[in-house]
Formats: C-alpha cells, structure tokens, sequence
C-alpha cells in the first residue's frame, strides 16, 4: 500500500514538475473536474381530465385522445378512457414530454355511434379540466350546438352530381382537421343527416386545411376554408 502511494506520488510529480511539485507554491490538481451540468427541471406532472357526455348524460367506455403540436411539422397524442360516470383522466405525459405552459392541445372523445360535432382546445396547465360532448349519430338531425367565443361553426351539405342535377347524400362522415396540427387526427367530425347536411362547431377562425367528406361507396373529397367567422361548406363527392 505505501509502495504504491510512493509510486502514485512519483507520478504526480512529474505531470508537476513545471508547476508546483517539489516547490512551495501550493498544489494544484493538473485534471480538474469538470462542473457538473445543468439538471433541467423535471416537467411539471400534467393532468387532464374532464367528463363526457350527450346531453349532460355520461358517456362511458369511450376513448379520449389529446393531440398536440411538437413543432418542425410533427405531432403527437395520448390517449385515456371513461369511466361508468364518464370521466377521464389523462396522466401524465410521456416520459421526456415537455409541453409548455400556454401550449395548446386538441381533445377528442371517440365510441362507436357516436360524433364529436365541436372541437375541444384547453390550454396547458397543470391540472387542466376539459370535458366533452358527443352526439350520437340517431340525434344529429337535431343537434346544432353553438360555438364559443374565438371560435366558429361551419355547415353545408354532402352532395353528388347525377345526371338528373346534385343530390344529399345521407351518413357520409365529415372530419375538420386543424391547421396547428401536422398529419394528425380530425379535431371535429360528424355525418351527415337525410339532407345531407352537416353541422361542425368550435372550429379555429384560421384557415380550415381539410374538411373532408367520405362514404363507403364514393371517393374521398376535401375542401379547405378561409379563415373568418361562421360559414357553410358544401362538398361535392362522387361515387367510384
């Protein structure tokens, strides 16, 4: 043990010999340690939850999916399910997640017969709530809910040229999706009723990419809208 003490010191000495070994200037370390970095505080433990309902009844077994921009033409999604009393708890975010707070996400309840006619947008905070409203697909032709402030609604009819002039097409699925979002889910979607018509609401008053109508039957068709207030889209789709 002493004679690698001797050895070490040896050693030392003469990485020191142009400094401070054998002198009377104090001995400074030739490898200093490097500082440790930085450690990035840990995100914030986000939760959303909410409850999801038709008509203040609850909705359960239905799926929620939070979307998000992740910037440079990405996004991202998670998802949750309600429960007996619809509620739905999305928590936490993926490890390395980081969202910032005034970031905006999408929200969307999914079941079978059922339809999200009103985008859902909250803000990031921890502990956000956000609940949600579906439609089923029996009650659309009733069903016209409003839009909130900052927000509009756009409607028209699905509809197919014949040679006897256009006509409605009934139960073809409408999707709106959002410009803030890249190669992402809708943020809204509906059917169309026996008119063909439909009814989309708290969509963004930016511009609309893509809403877009389909049916089993028929070739997909798109259309994008302005940016503005409330407005009506009719699209035109066609069998195959």
């Amino acid at each position: 043990m002493h004679q690698l003490s001797g050895r070490v010191s040896v050693v030392v000495c003469l990485g020191l010999l142009l400094t401070a070994c054998g002198s009377n200037e104090p001995l400074t370390s030739a490898s200093p340690v490097a500082p440790t970095a930085p450690v990035a505080p840990a995100a914030p433990n986000v939760t959303l939850s909410g409850v999801v309902t038709e008509n203040g009844r609850p909705i359960e077994s239905a799926s929620v999916e939070v979307q998000w921009s992740c910037g440079g033409g990405c996004s991202a999604a998670i998802g949750g399910m309600t429960d007996a009393a619809g509620r739905y708890v999305v928590a936490p975010l993926p490890h390395g997640t980081v969202l910032p707070d005034g970031a905006t996400m999408w929200v969307t309840a999914y079941k079978d017969g059922f339809v999200q006619q009103c985008a859902a947008t909250a803000v990031m905070r921890a502990g956000v709530s956000l609940d949600l409203r579906l439609t089923s697909i029996a009650n659309l032709s009733t069903a016209q809910p409003l839009s909130g402030a900052g927000s509009r609604t756009v409607s028209g009819t699905v509809f197919e040229s014949t040679p006897a002039g256009t006509r409605p097409v009934a139960d073809a699925a409408v999707s709106a999706y959002s410009e803030g979002l890249y190669y992402a889910d809708a943020v809204a979607f509906t059917r169309s009723d026996a008119a063909g018509r439909y009814w989309l609401c708290g969509l963004s008053e930016a511009g609309i990419p893509y809403l877009v109508a389909e049916k089993e039957g028929y070739g997909s068709s798109n259309v994008s809208v302005a940016p503005g207030t409330d407005t009506t889209a009719d699209i035109l789709i066609r069998r195959r």
